[in-house]
């Protein structure tokens, strides 16, 4: 059996792998068009679905968005507060900003 620090130690180094390819275009394999600036950010299928039902619907159920290399419209989430959405799918962690409401 492992012991909790050698579970705490996998956890922070899986924590930080993601968090280095978060809105990466490295190895990404979706992008999103987000906002009404239609920024462009990319993200990573299996690792959205596996962190949210939604994305796991939306990205490999029967929805036009399950297309590989289809790009996914946004229009009505500001891009910072997508990219908070990403950041904490990725990495378990959440920032609170007071001016954005996020």
């Amino acid at each position: 059996m492992m012991s909790t620090g050698h579970l705490n130690s996998v956890e922070n180094g899986v924590t930080s792998d993601l968090a280095r390819i978060c809105l990466q275009h490295q190895f990404a394999d979706v992008v999103f068009i987000v906002g009404q600036q239609q920024q462009r950010i990319p993200a990573h299928r299996a690792i959205l679905a596996a962190r949210c039902d939604v994305f796991a619907a939306m990205l490999f159920g029967g929805m036009r968005e399950a297309v590989i290399g289809h790009e996914v419209c946004v229009p009505d989430v500001p891009p910072d507060a997508f990219r908070n959405v990403m950041w904490f799918l990725y990495t378990g962690e959440c920032t609170v900003n007071t001016d954005s409401g996020m």
